[in-house]
């Protein structure tokens, strides 16, 4: 018994034929084959692996950026209570030398009753007319007025107060009894809103106030000395 192979490709497919020669007779048989292209399946299992992998990228970039504000705002938070701190210890101190708080001033026109005099603004103008600029500003110039309370205000951070508006422009004050001016100095927040101060004749203590990181008074995230 004689036997021969003879095999032949064509791309996937694979034919071998078998040759064979028994007493004299010759016999044929042929088997076709098919061979998985390997390449081609390893190109779409990499695809796949690259589409995942984009989509864990995307997911741990979406995880990071809230993780990341949610820090700016925690960081914003501890910055602007303890500048609220700050402010309560200066309030003791003015107490202390006079013993009353700073009034509250709502407006222009209240700080110039307390004061008895006409106050210009310069540039007239510019300066917004909500409250809680000009109970900041008018925070800021009592305590800074007595040395006692000057002090805790010189150790709060340079963000902490300012003396210019929206538009970046200086805010000054002058009180024409002596033609004394003064830059308008308020204390704001992390977010550079000014404080609200709110005080009565009668109150234990006054109460300072920040907006938070919603900017909006009286709602859940409000900073608070008490």
């Amino acid at each position: 018994m004689k036997q021969d192979y003879i095999a032949a490709t064509n791309g996937d497919i694979k034919i071998e034929v078998k040759c064979e020669v028994v007493n004299g007779h010759s016999y044929a048989a042929t088997r076709t084959e098919k061979r998985l292209n390997h390449d081609k399946y390893k190109k779409a299992f990499t695809l796949i692996e690259v589409l995942v992998t984009l989509t864990i990228i995307l997911i741990l970039v979406g995880i990071m950026t809230g993780l990341g504000k949610y820090l700016k705002t925690s960081s914003s938070e501890d910055l602007t209570e303890s500048a609220i701190q700050v402010v309560g210890l200066a309030l003791e101190q003015y107490y202390s030398v006079h013993t009353a708080f700073p009034p509250q001033i709502d407006s222009k026109a209240d700080w110039e009753t307390e004061l008895g005099s006409a106050i210009t603004l310069v540039p007239p103008g510019t300066a917004p007319a909500d409250a809680e600029f000009w109970q900041s500003s008018a925070l800021f110039y009592y305590l800074d007025q007595t040395p006692a309370s000057r002090q805790f205000l010189e150790s709060l951070a340079a963000q902490m107060t300012t003396n210019k508006n929206a538009s970046g422009v200086k805010l000054v004050i002058e009180i024409p009894t002596g033609g004394t001016k003064y830059d308008l100095v308020r204390i704001v927040d992390a977010w550079g809103r000014p404080l609200r101060y709110e005080y009565a004749v009668g109150d234990v203590f006054p109460q300072v106030i920040s907006a938070g990181a919603d900017g909006k008074f009286d709602t859940g995230d409000d900073l608070k000395n008490f």
